[in-house]
């Protein structure tokens, strides 16, 4: 385990001493920080630990490695993400990505043992090697699943630059949710992607950090500060996730947006281009979206499994609003057999039409719009949507 913050997570320290006195070996990557409760404890029961020395950054990685030494291969996972093993982020927006392979379970193990100092069930200091010192020497490409996984480590790997390379395949949309970000870089590919077309929305926490790139966002893409009280800890960015045949892509794992991620602290990033990953991430992104009152369009792929990934839609169908009733806001989706022009409008019981939610080109699969409702006063109404060929509508109900 390679953790940056480790304290009041007393189950957790119960569970580890129980592997330990059953004959698992523990292996420890701890940062230069002064030591946490948790990591204290185990610490006390026995424990080895290799500690970040006292250099520039961070050993900021949340990585587990289970089962990547022994002879086994079906049973070797990865427990990687944003989310620090700490109490106080129980509160907090984070998320976490678990994988079963051994591949990618022994370049995280190879990365660990950089800095672990050796291979063995004991640390060795003086060969441990961090930040700078490390070097790009384990693999970066991996098919997993059937899916195309990307794994780089900072700071030796030049994470930036993929992340960047990943951005710049958006040609749909674009949306990210992130603690800290001030690379200048990033933030203008995602301007350049959504001037070329994409659809580019992005939510920040940490909005006041040295060289934060929210204020150029704001101005030139959908940005939001996330201000709700709770800290947004993640780090990902999702690409295309709408459509399989433009290359969805999630980008996540405990590296910042940041310099100090790219170039001093030990971080860990994943790539990974999958339609059904990315289709969840955005469910994620559009629930932060929604909380801090974002109203735009998701079109959200349809697929009924894993093994039918071309499944669509047989016929045009208008889902019920929800919530119902509603205020201020509630979610419309349509879905499609195939590309068509739509116009999606909503009517008074009286048949007058008071305002048009959709009009364009929408694709195959599902159109999600939220709707925000504004100067309308409480009651019923009817939203339509017509294809030129089919016409249909439900009813809606507004209360203030």
């Amino acid at each position: 385990m390679a953790l940056y913050s480790f304290y009041n997570q007393n189950t957790l320290v119960n569970a580890l001493i129980a592997a330990k006195n059953r004959g698992v070996k523990v292996r420890i990557v701890y940062d230069k920080r002064t030591t946490q409760n948790s990591m204290q404890s185990l610490i006390n029961a026995g424990f080895l630990i290799s500690k970040r020395p006292s250099i520039n950054g961070i050993m900021h990685n949340k990585f587990f490695v289970f089962d990547g030494r022994d002879t086994e291969v079906s049973n070797d996972w990865v427990w990687t993400g944003s989310w620090n093993v700490s109490g106080d982020e129980s509160a907090w927006i984070n998320n976490v990505i678990e994988i079963n392979d051994y591949a990618l379970a022994q370049a995280y193990t190879k990365e660990f043992e950089e800095m672990w100092g050796s291979n063995t069930d004991t640390p060795n200091s003086s060969l441990a090697k961090f930040s700078s010192f490390k070097t790009d020497n384990t693999p970066h490409f991996f098919t997993i699943g059937g899916r195309e996984v990307q794994l780089y480590f900072s700071p030796s790997d030049q994470t930036t630059s993929k992340i960047k390379n990943t951005l710049a395949t958006a040609d749909s949309s674009l949306f990210f949710a992130l603690l800290s970000f001030t690379r200048s870089d990033l933030a203008n590919e995602i301007v350049a992607r959504k001037n070329n077309g994409a659809i580019a929305r992005g939510i920040i926490d940490n909005v006041n950090d040295s060289g934060s790139q929210f204020l150029f966002l704001k101005s030139n893409i959908e940005a939001f500060d996330y201000n709700l009280g709770s800290t947004l800890h993640h780090k990902y960015g999702i690409v295309d996730a709408s459509y399989p045949s433009s290359n969805p892509f999630v980008i996540t794992g405990s590296h910042n947006w940041s310099n100090a991620a790219e170039q001093d602290n030990d971080e860990n990033t994943l790539i990974i281009k999958d339609i059904f990953i990315a289709n969840q991430f955005m469910q994620e992104f559009k629930r932060r979206y929604n909380d801090l009152g974002g109203t735009g369009t998701f079109v959200v792929p349809t697929y009924v499994n894993v093994e039918n990934e071309s499944l669509l839609p047989t016929e045009i169908k208008l889902y019920q609003n929800y919530p119902n009733p509603f205020n201020p806001v509630t979610t419309i989706t349509f879905s499609l057999p195939s590309e068509k022009n739509v116009t999606l409008s909503l009517f008074n019981t009286l048949g007058q039409k008071v305002r048009t939610l959709f009009e364009g080109n929408a694709k195959a699969g599902k159109t999600v719009i939220d709707f925000k409702v504004n100067e309308l006063p409480s009651g019923v109404y009817y939203y339509q949507i017509n294809t030129g060929e089919f016409q249909t509508s439900k009813k809606m109900i507004l209360m203030k």
